[in-house]
């Protein structure tokens, strides 16, 4: 009876363990070739997800697919299966916007976005459901916080470029007083035209337009 009642709770844990356990709501069996972002794109689940699901599984590289194994690719009630691509240029406002929700939800059901949505990129599966449905983040930096290595940023388009001056010139290079100083006049020679026009073009390729 004693040994009975022993092997009963130690068998507790276990049974706890079992019933917290999570259920899959649909899985994909890898094909050569596969790429999480290529999975994510044609079963229509977020990156993130698929990363949350086979977290200890799928490495954070996704170096790690095995073509024939069966992955999980939803948990039962947290299965986000309203997704889309990042393309080039895109920001969080325009994705939102696209999907009919609002920045929060997004946020909610993409956690490894940044603040300021500076870390998505070309070929990222976003979920853009209307509700809360992916499951939480593990302990730690949600998966997919940094863009890959092998991957574009989507809006990585000359944020860094320094700001115009307020005739539209980009700001002079260190040194470039003395370097003119000894250098033959433009105006002495007519050519002040000419140097408008370089400083037109300039304004489009080394600048921003505005500043902050």
């Amino acid at each position: 009876m004693f040994t009975r009642t022993i092997a009963a709770f130690i068998a507790l844990p276990f049974v706890a363990q079992l019933a917290a356990a999570e259920t899959c709501t649909r899985t994909y069996t890898a094909q050569e070739g596969d790429i999480c972002d290529s999975i994510s794109a044609a079963q229509n689940v977020s990156t993130y997800q698929l990363a949350v699901v086979n977290n200890g599984i799928i490495d954070d590289e996704c170096n790690n697919i095995a073509p024939g194994t069966s992955y999980c690719l939803g948990w039962q009630g947290e299965d986000c299966s309203t997704t889309y691509v990042v393309q080039a240029n895109d920001d969080c406002d325009i994705i939102s916007n696209a999907a009919g929700i609002n920045n929060t939800i997004l946020y909610l059901n993409n956690p490894q976005i940044n603040t300021d949505c500076t870390n998505i990129y070309i070929g990222e599966v976003l979920c853009t459901a209307s509700t809360v449905q992916v499951p939480p983040a593990p302990a730690g930096s949600p998966p997919g916080s940094s863009i890959p290595p092998s991957a574009t940023a989507a809006n990585s388009d000359g944020d860094d470029l320094p700001y115009c001056d307020e005739n539209g010139n980009p700001p002079a290079a260190s040194g470039t007083s003395s370097a003119t100083s000894s250098a033959p006049s433009s105006s002495a020679t007519g050519n002040s035209d000419s140097d408008n026009d370089d400083g037109d073009d300039d304004d489009d390729d080394d600048c921003d337009d505005e500043s902050t």
